[in-house]
């Protein structure tokens, strides 16, 4: 019993330190995150952001054709990683694990890639090339406000 207890005890100030997000049957601590998407409408639209937690969150946003002086680096702060763990349960994103579907008719259109490392060595990985899973477009609209309102700052 004793020991029970102080496993628990260790383990939540463990995941009291990183950030972590909750889909219904367990919890998962974020370690990393690339997601990119393109845009076949336009010139130089493609965008890869990153997250990577290794000591403390750091966003990394990087737009295609711009020089490596022009990566945006934000440090995100406790509120931003609610925000973005919220994302990630309100638009099911652990259902998308697996995903990987293409439109091959389609020649000139829109792809997605990402990739979550969560646990230190769970992975989630989708992509797409004019197909989503469910809930995309939405988790897109709200990522892009969310990253909008991380570089006004």
């Amino acid at each position: 019993m004793i020991i029970g207890l102080l496993i628990t005890i260790v383990l939540s100030l463990f995941l009291q330190s990183m950030p972590v997000f909750y889909d219904g049957e367990g919890v998962y601590q974020i370690n990393k995150l690339e997601y990119s998407y393109t845009s076949g409408y336009a010139v130089n639209s493609d965008v890869s952001y990153k997250i990577d937690c290794d000591d403390k969150c750091i966003l990394i946003i990087k737009e295609y054709g711009k020089d490596e002086k022009d990566v945006i680096k934000k440090s995100l702060t406790n509120k931003d990683m609610d925000k973005f763990e919220d994302m990630l349960n309100k638009y099911h994103v652990l259902s998308w694990k697996g995903f990987n579907k293409s439109d091959k008719n389609v020649l000139d259109g829109n792809s997605f890639s990402f990739h979550l490392r969560y646990n230190d060595d769970e992975k989630l990985s989708a992509s797409g090339y004019m197909m989503y899973p469910d809930y995309y477009n939405n988790f897109k609209e709200n990522f892009e406000d969310y990253i909008d309102e991380i570089k006004s700052r």
